[in-house]
């Protein structure tokens, strides 16, 4: 399994983005549900993850074969990756997703309804797209026509699919991450 950080700023087009990717057959991972989620008999995320892969992933006995389940890849949709704890060696990698700081404007004011000041206050309060950017092992450009965001994304799917980490990193990482949003939070 390869676990993928996808990241940007707000009104960046992330969530855009995770749609295309689950297109493509990527699992998308809210880090928020992330924390609350087991992967043992009996737990919610048990049945998420069933729901997700299938029945092919469950072992006789019922629990989740984890080498069956380890072929697949996880994108974690994290709106502050960087800006909230430190949880890249988690990661085998981490996509960011770009668009101008015009256009980060313009979209959040549109989304949410926000003055111009508001929208920036909002953008300024986290790390710029730029610096995500010098950070990122993959961009994903989401400055121009959507069809062109996803044929970037149709050409990452494959590099994202090289490599596989033991589901136990993934527990590990829910963990990690439940911890710095409570962090970030309080």
């Amino acid at each position: 399994m390869r676990l993928v950080g996808l990241t940007g700023g707000i009104a960046s087009g992330k969530t855009s983005v995770a749609a295309v990717l689950k297109e493509h057959g990527v699992a998308i991972l809210s880090c928020d549900a992330a924390a609350k989620q087991v992967v043992e008999q009996g737990c919610p995320g048990y049945n998420k993850v069933v729901a997700k892969f299938g029945t092919d992933i469950l072992l006789p006995s019922g629990e989740i074969d984890r080498v069956k389940l380890g072929t697949e890849i996880v994108a974690v949709d994290i709106p502050l990756l960087y800006e909230s704890c430190n949880i890249n060696p988690f990661l085998h990698s981490i996509v960011v997703v770009y668009c101008t700081p015009d256009q980060q404007k313009t979209r959040l004011m549109d989304r949410n309804d926000f003055s111009e000041e508001e929208a920036l206050a909002r953008i300024n309060s986290q790390l710029s797209l730029e610096e995500k950017k010098s950070k990122a092992d993959h961009v994903v450009d989401n400055t121009g026509i959507f069809s062109e965001t996803e044929r970037q994304v149709a050409e990452l799917v494959p590099k994202l699919k090289q490599g596989i980490v033991p589901l136990r990193n993934i527990l590990l990482f829910a963990i990690v991450a439940f911890m710095g949003l409570m962090l970030w939070l309080f």
